[in-house]
């Protein structure tokens, strides 16, 4: 039974989604161990934990969003995802700081966000708090 039901993808498939619902549990860009969002932020590869990319928490990652949802976040995130500040940070923090401004309204309250808004230089070490972050290069 198990050997003609596992060589039958798509009834083995329908069995899985009717036993635990069709909820993906692990990010769609993280395929046989490598994580594709890595193609546009090269940087991410610092970041050594992939327990957000294994899990249902895929949602929630800074990264996943904003190629998936780019019309929801901050016109300048792209530059702040690629900058040195968010790569002195833990995921966590960075997951907690895209959360709070770059994919709310709350984004106007991000110092970065005011000075590119205001067309002024942006200091690397500037964080979104307005706290100089300490540089790892």
């Amino acid at each position: 039974m198990c050997n003609a039901l596992c060589n039958n993808s798509e009834i083995y498939n329908d069995l899985f989604i009717s036993q635990y619902g069709d909820e993906n549990m692990s990010c769609p860009m993280y395929k046989d161990f490598t994580r594709e969002c890595i193609e546009k932020f090269e940087e991410i590869i610092n970041i050594s934990n992939l327990n957000v990319c294994e899990s249902d928490r895929y949602k929630e990652c800074p990264f996943y969003r904003f190629l998936n949802e780019p019309e929801k976040c901050c016109e300048y995130s792209d530059k702040c995802l690629h900058g040195k500040t968010i790569w002195t940070s833990s995921f966590e923090r960075i997951m907690w700081v895209s959360e709070t401004y770059c994919f709310s309204e709350n984004k106007v309250n991000c110092e970065r966000y005011k000075v590119m808004k205001a067309g002024k230089t942006l200091p690397e070490d500037l964080g979104a708090d307005g706290n100089r972050i300490e540089l790892k290069i």
